[in-house]
């Protein structure tokens, strides 16, 4: 197997319109999110796994991703706060933000995430309690990971 680190993608990626996944898990990824990636309307799974992506994640997250069914964002250095408009995603199934040092509270909107089935938040900052919301509007629920968050 050949292993070729890409420390960048291209802006143009947004533009194709039908892609349904994306992986770039441990490519050698470096720099900020591209905000272009959150305009591929068809885009089922974006996975940005085990980079070197800094930043935050943009708060309109979801405007332009209706379809998105799987995120994943852990092991990278992202920071700030969980986007509010994340629980958006309503067709969201796997949310994965786990070992970054995003900071704040869980929305209570995470509630929205109806059709959720894992959701891992753990090894960030985030602070305060769990939202009740979350026993009460994700009934596929079967893991949530929120330890070690300090």
């Amino acid at each position: 197997m050949i292993l070729v680190h890409i420390t960048k993608i291209p802006e143009e990626i947004g533009n194709l319109q039908l892609l349904e996944e994306l992986s770039t898990q441990n490519a050698g990824l470096k720099g900020s999110i591209l905000l272009s990636l959150f305009n591929m309307s068809s885009l089922k799974i974006m996975g940005l796994t085990v980079n070197t992506l800094v930043g935050s994640l943009p708060d309109n997250i979801c405007q332009n991703l209706p379809v998105n069914q799987e995120l994943y964002f852990s092991k990278n250095q992202l920071s700030g706060l969980i986007p509010s408009k994340l629980w958006q995603c309503t067709e969201l199934l796997y949310l994965s933000m786990s070992f970054n040092s995003f900071t704040g509270s869980i929305p209570r909107s995470i509630g929205n995430l109806t059709q959720a089935m894992e959701i891992y938040l753990a090894n960030n900052s985030l602070t305060g309690a769990l939202p009740s919301s979350i026993g009460l509007g994700v009934p596929n629920l079967q893991e949530l990971e929120v330890d070690l968050n300090y």
